[in-house]
């Protein structure tokens, strides 16, 4: 198992996570001939050495067309907003086909704006690697949703300014496709800095973090730290694959394989631009998930913490909540605490998604002052739902499948069955029963 770990000390930008790939091994030039491949404009990626504080690392520019030293990471200005200044203009901004925008005249070319249709039809018709196309896309999508909740628009409309949409397509296609390349099982992150203060754009004065950073923040539950640096230090882009990528916990016992510091373009008063990023290899000897079974794999983490202070009543309103914050599972644990008082173990099971939504309930409803987690390795059936009709009307059939579509697990829904049998006047056992056999009889 490989981790990448990204420690963040001035931020990051699209542009950063992309020179620490590029330092940890990956062919630029490599990256330059994929991307080639859905890029018209003419680029380039240079790999430099850059140092401040003390501390020396890479530096990564990108160059397009007659725009050198591009830091694309720390503009001040979104997607959404570099278009509404076009706009103003009088511009023209209907979208363009990829194939056949080589015949547009070059003036037009850093006038029209890509939206994000446009940009997941290009990524889609693509021969990137599926690991590349899936990740890319879903950064996208990600962006192009927060961008729409800032903006108030439909998010398959939000455009990219030209030049822009060049810079992110660079960014963010060619983050997904060195992240494959580098094969690891997932990422590590540190808090983020997200800087404090404000910035101008097309439509006023905005506190820092901007709106779509914000947003994505909020809803993939990243941890933050706000800092002294009156600046943007985590731009859309770094935040929308920080929070796509699969997260995974560093194991005890792995150990650092390469490590490189990534600069930014920006010099901050109290500390380095930089973003650095480890690799951690855990050992073929350890335990690993096996490679070729039959059944999902994902990791989940199980929450937990010691209640002797509240009623039932409470209790069983905190186990509500969690599980309309998404919690797959909630239970009670009897325990007995210091000085032989009776109490129970609060315990959730959720997804990463979840885990900063659920552990702030937690807090908020229960009256603890300390919450415990343990990342945990979880095989899982494929789930699907099947009906039947008996005599008395349709019952819900939970489905297990294995990968291969071999029927593992037959339950029907509780709720259905009960609501039946009640009304009805007839037995539980024997509504659930016929449900049962109705199914495999059609199955």
């Amino acid at each position: 198992m490989r981790i990448l770990r990204f420690d963040s000390v001035g931020g990051a930008s699209g542009d950063m996570i992309l020179g620490a790939l590029v330092g940890l091994g990956v062919d630029p030039r490599y990256l330059e001939q994929e991307l080639g491949k859905i890029i018209r404009e003419p680029f380039h990626l240079r790999l430099g050495e850059k140092s401040a504080f003390g501390v020396s690392g890479v530096y990564l520019t990108v160059d397009i067309h007659d725009h050198e030293c591009h830091d694309h990471g720390h503009t001040r200005e979104s997607s959404f907003e570099l278009v509404q200044k076009l706009e103003e203009k009088n511009f023209n901004h209907h979208e363009n086909d990829h194939t056949s925008v080589h015949n547009q005249e070059n003036s037009r070319e850093h006038v029209h704006g890509r939206t994000y249709a446009s940009i997941r039809s290009l990524i889609d018709s693509s021969s990137l690697n599926d690991v590349a196309k899936r990740d890319a896309l879903a950064a996208f999508k990600a962006l192009a949703i927060a961008e729409a909740e800032a903006h108030q628009v439909l998010f398959e409309d939000v455009h990219f300014h030209e030049v822009g949409a060049v810079d992110s397509i660079i960014d963010t296609v060619g983050c997904a496709l060195a992240l494959s390349l580098l094969n690891v099982d997932g990422i590590s992150l540190s808090p983020l800095p997200v800087g404090e203060g404000t910035f101008s754009c097309a439509h006023g004065v905005y506190p820092l973090p901007a709106p779509a950073t914000s947003i994505l923040l909020r809803d993939y539950g990243l941890s933050v730290s706000y800092d002294v640096e009156q600046c943007e230090m985590l731009t859309p882009t770094a935040a929308s694959l920080f929070a796509i990528w699969n997260k995974k916990e560093i194991p005890a016992g792995a150990r650092v394989v390469a490590s490189v510091n990534s600069f930014g373009t920006r010099n901050m008063k109290t500390r380095p631009n930089l973003l650095r990023a480890t690799i951690f290899e855990l050992d073929d000897t350890q335990e690993r998930p096996a490679d070729n079974c039959s059944y999902e794999v994902e990791t989940i983490y199980e929450l937990e913490t010691n209640i002797d202070d509240v009623t039932g009543e409470c209790l069983s309103s905190v186990a509500s909540r969690l599980f309309k914050l998404g919690a797959l599972d909630v239970w009670f644990e009897p325990i007995q605490m210091k000085k032989g008082r009776p109490a129970c173990r609060l315990c959730a099971l959720v997804k990463e998604r979840d885990r900063a939504s659920v552990i702030d309930a937690i807090f908020r409803h229960s009256g603890v002052l300390g919450v415990r987690e343990i990342s945990k390795r979880r095989y899982i059936l494929n789930r699907c739902w099947k009906e039947v009709t008996t005599q008395w009307g349709t019952v819900r059939v939970k489905v297990g499948t294995t990968k291969t579509g071999e029927i593992l697990s037959v339950s029907p829904e509780y709720d259905d069955v009960e609501s039946l049998a009640f009304g009805n006047d007839v037995t539980f056992e024997r509504v659930y029963r016929e449900a049962l056999v109705l199914f495999y009889t059609k199955n």
